[in-house]
């Protein structure tokens, strides 16, 4: 991957993914060239200047994925992705679930839930969860079910 920005024309449409994320880096990889065939260019957002370029803090630098434009405007996370699918005939779905207040509020979500469990796709917030299942104490059970008390 590239980590130098480019004034390309073509190159401008610039998609900027954390690259200390193994599951950013791995989703990077996998669509680089479906990404490049339209003109986008993958950036990790520790590219030197990037931050300042997307005009963000230090606290949401690395909260999502970021997707720049020749004309200045700038998307964040499911934003992001429903930007990119502009480009692709075959994503309208996405796009036609973001026509949707609800379903646009359903894909931040969902976005917001991954990004930030993202590390655990490694295995490294794994916690061990056991299912129970909380039962109300019933009286006369027998009863309940049909016997006798």
């Amino acid at each position: 991957m590239t980590t130098e920005i480019t004034d390309d024309k073509k190159s401008r449409r610039l998609v900027f993914y954390d690259a200390g994320c193994r599951l950013c880096v791995a989703f990077a990889r996998r669509f680089k060239p479906v990404l490049a065939a339209r003109n986008f260019q993958l950036l990790p957002l520790q590219t030197p200047g990037a931050r300042q370029r997307l005009g963000l803090s230090e606290a949401e630098w690395l909260d999502e994925m970021r997707l720049l434009l020749p004309d200045g405007r700038r998307f964040g996370g499911a934003d992001a992705l429903v930007e990119i699918s502009r480009s692709y005939w075959w994503a309208w779905p996405l796009r036609a679930i973001a026509n949707y207040a609800s379903g646009r509020n359903a894909l931040r979500a969902a976005y917001r839930w991954l990004a930030h469990r993202r590390a655990c796709a490694d295995g490294a917030c794994r916690v061990r969860t056991r299912l129970t299942l909380h039962l109300p104490i019933v009286h006369g059970w027998s009863a309940w079910k049909g016997g006798t008390p």
